[in-house]
């Protein structure tokens, strides 16, 4: 989904501290006004974890090559795994 918003909102902050809660909030609120784009991870999902909606979950191989080809507009590694939001993830 692609929002109407002018500029990029974005929501970061450490784990547990309720960014899920406020994007729902907003999105409820603005619904009109706000995109959502779902980032890409290379662990394997939690068992209460769908792909496509926590998470895009993928191989560090395949993450590794799309970073390199530029698909991604911003990454890191943390914990062990890649984490990252793809240009494709914002534009959809």
């Amino acid at each position: 989904m692609r929002g109407d918003a002018e500029k990029p909102l974005v929501i970061s902050g450490p784990s547990g501290v309720g960014k899920g809660t406020l994007i729902n909030m907003l999105m409820k609120e603005f619904l009109s006004m706000l995109g959502f784009s779902v980032s890409h991870i290379t662990r394997a999902p939690w068992d209460s974890e769908y792909n496509g909606v926590h998470y895009h979950f993928t191989d560090r191989s395949v993450m590794e090559n799309d970073i390199k080809d530029e698909k991604f507009l911003e990454f890191a590694f943390v914990h062990g795994n890649l984490y990252g939001t793809s240009i494709e993830a914002v534009g959809k």
